[in-house]
């Protein structure tokens, strides 16, 4: 299997694959039975990796430092030529399984440049005289490397903000721009990695380019690879109001484990840019906040406490710095995430930073909200099936709901739309039962638990996550036929 490793900057790509190569080395049948030395000398058989951004000029310096310089055309090519030898060399040491870690994107200064497009030198091997041509990197990486999938990693925005702010400074609004950037060349680059009958957009758009955050399990991302048959399965659940409910917390916590047991889950929390909204609505409203503001749905209530603001005549928001605190993320606790989003307990960000990201347009969301909607419906369309646990889970105040939170409302309806399995497990004693007519809106699951009893009992909770693997079991082999139209497998 060989795999390409993108994801700009800041991310921990080298952590991520380090981590990915632990879980096959610990797979492999004889590495339990090998010493340390025994186990050094085994490691090229069964996986290998090559980063391409760790590439090294002659003087020292790495390559993505310097094509930040003027001269980067002559950085390029040179760049082309380390990474040609560098492939040659890993692919040589035929390893089972091999990663390839890239940038697919440079940002600097506002100039975005790709090495897809620079040309690097390769022998043709059916010449008896060793002549070299030019092809792409592009090119290079699809006939020499020949990858089976592409796995983009991303992270919390104002985790990566830190992590780069070291040498050099991002806006947040610039690391979203890059982050979809980096994502697009990765579609367009698995765009040609598609069998050759063909593969229909249908549920699966995107065949086989995934997006992963680096605090997704690193167990779960190996069964993603290596299992095809592994079912696929994201986890919706509300986040407004739980997020600051310990309790509720663990009940998630708890509905997320479950899953993992038994397939590949995609969680959306594990990417936390929500936190930011928070962050500045906490703030403004302890300043210009008043009653009005309560009734109004997120986006109109940040758009209307910014108007507010700005005419309050306070100092520029460029002028006030927030302290984003570890606590105020959702918290991750599996032991096993690709690479842990190490971080300061508390990230300073100056507010006009996240306001850029937060203020909605004339009818139109915010950069912010409409990056975290696209990309958690990218996350469902890599699943064959939606359990959105809860949805109708009381607000903190007591008062039942008459339909779905906003965000597992959301994401239900598109998952209705692209045709996915959807299971709800609904909790009518604690969370009343529905509306008249929410179904119609909603469209019906195909399959509604409501009736195993009150949820926060933890005894009632396995019983209900037991129901949901054996009907997800139960659909398994027609979800995953709907990956593969054709006669060619995935993978």
């Amino acid at each position: 299997m060989r795999v390409i490793v993108a994801g700009h900057s800041g991310i921990g790509k080298s952590r991520a694959i380090g981590r990915l190569l632990r879980e096959f080395y610990d797979r492999d049948e004889k590495w339990p039975q090998l010493d340390e030395n025994a186990r050094k000398g085994r490691e090229p058989a069964i996986a290998r990796y090559f980063e391409a951004d760790n590439i090294y000029a002659e003087n020292g310096r790495p390559h993505d430092e310097k094509l930040l310089e003027d001269e980067w055309r002559t950085q390029a090519k040179e760049w082309g030529w380390h990474f040609s030898r560098r492939l040659e060399e890993l692919l040589a040491q035929k390893p089972t399984h091999a990663f390839l870690g890239i940038h697919l994107s440079y940002h600097s200064s506002g100039r975005l440049s790709s090495p897809l497009s620079w040309f690097a030198p390769y022998c043709d091997p059916t010449r008896d005289v060793k002549t070299h041509y030019y092809e792409t990197i592009f090119d290079q990486i699809i006939n020499e490397f020949k990858p089976d999938c592409i796995l983009t990693l991303t992270d919390d925005l104002a985790v990566v903000r830190q992590r780069i702010r070291k040498r050099y400074h991002f806006r947040l609004h610039d690391l979203i721009v890059w982050r979809e950037v980096e994502q697009l060349l990765a579609d367009l680059l698995a765009s040609r990695l598609a069998p050759p009958n063909g593969v229909p957009l249908g549920p699966y758009p995107f065949h086989k380019s995934f997006l992963v955050s680096v605090r997704q399990r690193a167990t779960s991302i190996n069964r993603l690879l290596t299992e095809p048959k592994s079912l696929r399965v994201y986890a919706s659940y509300p986040v407004t109001d739980t997020r600051a409910h310990a309790d509720r917390r663990q009940e998630i916590g708890d509905f997320v484990d479950a899953l993992h047991r038994d397939f590949v889950v995609f969680d959306p929390m594990t990417i936390d840019d929500r936190a930011l909204h928070g962050l500045l609505e906490n703030f403004l409203e302890g300043l210009v906040g008043s009653e009005e503001e309560k009734m109004l749905g997120r986006g109109e209530k940040m758009k209307r406490l910014l108007n507010k603001y700005d005419l309050s005549g306070k100092q520029s928001l460029s002028l006030e710095t927030l302290k984003l605190m570890a606590s105020d993320q959702w918290p991750v606790t599996a032991k096993d995430v690709l690479a842990c989003s190490s971080r300061d307990d508390t990230l300073k960000i100056a507010a006009d930073e996240i306001a850029d990201v937060c203020r909605p347009g004339e009818n139109l969301p915010s950069s912010l909200d409409q990056q975290i909607r696209t990309r958690d419906f990218r996350l469902i369309d890599q699943c064959d099936a939606l359990v959105a646990y809860r949805p109708m889970w009381h607000r903190s105040d007591g008062s039942h709901r008459s339909s779905f939170s906003m965000g597992t409302l959301a994401e239900w309806t598109y998952a209705n739309s692209t045709g996915k399995t959807r299971i709800v497990i609904h909790d009518p004693e604690e969370d009343g039962e529905y509306a008249t007519g929410v179904w119609d809106t909603l469209k019906p699951a195909n399959h509604y638990l409501h009736n195993i009893g009150n949820l926060s009992v933890k005894e009632n909770r396995d019983q209900v996550f037991a129901k949901v693997r054996d009907l997800l079991l139960k659909d398994a082999e027609h979800n995953i036929n709907l990956r593969n139209p054709g006669t060619q497998p995935w993978f």
